[in-house]
């Protein structure tokens, strides 16, 4: 205590009095005791205190030291969470970055929404044609791709777009050759389909011949219930290969080199690339084949206009012949065996029908003609005429209009590659009548049947068929080196040989040999007779036969038709010329003959070069393309009548019509 403040309360002492300082030692004895109740609870709060700082501690210790094991747990995983703060702040500052750029990309003049619509822009140059365009855009996808802004997602998803929209835009240009095609803008299609990677030139041309192949089967299919459906198709394969064959070979010339392709190693074994037009041809052949298909299975279900569609198919082969694709052979390889199967098929008919419904032999009554047909001369320019004797035997007849009809069929495809398989197809025929007819040997009227097929109906069959294929017409034509002998082998229908190769024709031959005999006499007695004077008497004499062949006839009710042409055979007598002509011209071939008189046995039973009449083994003649018939008459007409397609059948028919069978 300093100074001033001791004399301060030493003056205050002096002042108070007794009663003053009794009770301010009363009160000093009260604090005295109140501080020393204070010290006495301070000492146990102290104590208190001691107590819970000693609990306090052992606590503090213990949480330090879990602490302290926590501290060593957490701080091996502090590195992690180092490396994950600086990713979540990375990736906070890219977030804080897009977020510029979306905010910057909501503006109206952001080049972001130029890149959103290119996908849709892509669309619409497909659909709209625009290929350049859209062609540059597939580019710029690929640009994209390889920049590194493909990171970012939305312009990945772009980017993958364009370049997924190239397939589309490839399938759109090839589609375009599944229609009609205009040259200037095909060539513009072709151009841009180069332009597309990892496409090779035998891909495209593959996939651009495929494509046409798809609007052929659409064109074919449009017209499948058409009813000249097989010259529709081929106007079709005509129209649609022509283009095609014009675009081909003006987008891959000939003579275009092949671009090495720098990606193979030189040190492989690799093929040599073939020429363009390798392709085509084979795309050629095969849709070729499969027209000729069309039309086989046209012509099976209906006959088809073998004359349209001959004509129609070689104009068709001139057309892509001019063009290095010469098929002709293979189309007259197929159509000659159309034809063949439906002579094939018209001559078993024919025979079956014969063979079935003629139960009974039965022949009208009336004399024959003691000449055979092989022995009247034979006009090339006019068409074989059968001779009358042929009515008399009604089923024959009608066998033999079925015959003919199916030669008629020829008349537009006469090739000399079908002699061989006619005469066979004939012969065979004609073997299952003699058959037939060896089992009549017991009808009355068998020797007269063997007589009218031996002597009249099978030669005018051979003359048919040497009409329709003439010795002028395959020597002067197809320029072959034919004798008239070996022509002759082919085309004769020796009867000799038909009845050796029947099995049981026994009685056949026997009939025909005893005619044969019967027929030199008469010639021997010619020889004793003036020529002079058998003119008259002969006549007399046929013409009472022709009258009496005229009355027997008559009771058939045979009635002619109204009007003739050269196409169709009539066997009512002095139908073609006076029966005085007919008589002297027999008159005069039987005194030509006269000085050898077996010349007439011998005609009809020559011999031919044929060696195995069994199996008829004759080979082809010559292996051309057909053509119509020819002779030295229609030689001077080819100008004016083109070989006659079109016209009148060039082989006759026998109309019997009108014919009843007799009682």
């Amino acid at each position: 205590m300093d100074l001033p403040s001791q004399f301060m309360i030493e003056d205050e002492l002096r002042s108070m009095g007794s009663e003053q300082l009794r009770r301010e030692r009363s009160l000093i004895s009260n604090d005295l005791k109140s501080l020393q109740d204070q010290i006495g609870d301070l000492a146990f709060n102290n104590y208190r205190t001691y107590a819970d700082a000693g609990r306090t501690t052992q606590h503090c210790t213990e949480i330090f030291t879990e602490m302290k094991d926590k501290l060593r747990v957490v701080s091996g995983e502090i590195p992690e969470l180092a490396v994950e703060l600086r990713d979540f702040h990375t990736r906070t500052k890219d977030v804080c970055k897009e977020l510029e750029v979306v905010k910057s990309a909501c503006e109206k003049d952001s080049p972001v929404w130029e890149l959103l619509s290119l996908p849709s822009r892509m669309d619409v140059c497909i659909r709209a044609g625009y290929y350049e365009a859209a062609y540059s855009l597939t580019n710029y996808g690929m640009m994209l791709q390889q920049h590194s802004i493909i990171k970012n997602p939305l312009v990945k998803g772009i980017a993958d777009k364009l370049v997924e929209a190239r397939a589309f835009l490839l399938e759109e240009l090839f589609n375009k050759f599944s229609g009609p095609l205009d040259l200037a803008s095909s060539i513009q299609v072709v151009n841009n389909v180069r332009k597309m990677p990892y496409l090779t030139p035998t891909q495209l041309r593959v996939c651009i011949l495929q494509h046409r192949d798809m609007y052929l089967d659409r064109q074919i299919l449009d017209i499948t219930n058409h009813p000249e459906f097989a010259i529709r198709a081929i106007e079709i394969y005509r129209d649609c290969m022509y283009d095609t064959l014009v675009l081909y070979l003006a987008v891959f010339p000939e003579n275009e080199t092949m671009r090495k392709d720098l990606s193979l190693d030189p040190r492989w074994e690799t093929w040599p690339s073939s020429a363009p037009s390798s392709v085509l041809g084979q795309w050629t052949a095969r849709n070729i084949t499969r027209l000729l298909d069309i039309i086989r299975r046209a012509d099976m279900k209906s006959s088809v206009d073998m004359c349209t569609v001959w004509s129609k198919l070689m104009s068709l082969a001139a057309s892509l012949g001019r063009m290095g694709l010469d098929f002709r052979a293979l189309v007259v390889d197929s159509l000659i065996k159309i034809v063949l199967e439906r002579f094939t098929s018209a001559i078993r008919m024919a025979t079956n029908t014969f063979l079935n419904d003629t139960k009974v032999l039965s022949i009208a009554s009336g004399e024959l003609s003691s000449l055979a047909l092989d022995n009247e001369p034979m006009d090339a320019s006019k068409p074989p005429q059968p001779s009358p004797e042929v009515s008399l035997w009604d089923d024959i007849c009608v066998y033999g209009n079925a015959v003919v009809e199916a030669l008629n069929g020829l008349r537009y495809t006469p090739s000399p590659m079908l002699i061989q398989n006619i005469v066979l197809c004939v012969r065979e025929s004609l073997r299952s009548i003699l058959i037939w007819l060896s089992g009549q040997s017991s009808s009355s009227h068998f020797k007269k049947a063997v007589e009218i097929l031996s002597f009249h109906f099978v030669p005018f069959l051979n003359h048919c068929i040497r009409f329709l294929f003439p010795y002028s017409g395959i020597t002067r034509l197809f320029g072959t080196t034919l004798s008239p002998q070996i022509y002759d082998s082919f085309t004769e229908l020796n009867m000799k040989e038909l009845i050796a190769s029947c099995q049981g024709c026994a009685s056949i031959q026997q009939a025909l040999d005893e005619l044969m005999q019967e027929r030199i006499v008469p010639d021997l007695e010619i020889l004793n007779i003036p020529s002079n004077e058998t003119k008259e008497p002969v006549t007399t004499e046929a013409k009472r036969s022709q009258a009496d062949v005229a009355s027997a006839l008559s009771d058939t009710s045979m009635c002619s038709p109204p009007d003739q042409n050269s196409s169709s055979i009539h066997f009512e007598l002095g139908d073609d010329e006076s029966e005085d002509n007919i008589v002297e011209k027999e008159m005069e071939k039987e005194a030509a003959d006269s000085t050898n008189p077996k010349a007439e046995l011998q005609q009809p039973l020559v011999d031919t070069t044929i060696k195995n009449a069994v199996t008829d083994d004759v080979p082809a003649l010559v292996e051309t393309a057909p053509s119509p018939p020819f002779s030295d008459v229609e030689e001077n007409n080819t100008q004016s009548s083109d070989w006659g397609w079109g016209e009148e059948s060039l082989t006759p028919e026998v109309d019997m019509t009108n014919y009843k069978k007799a009682d």
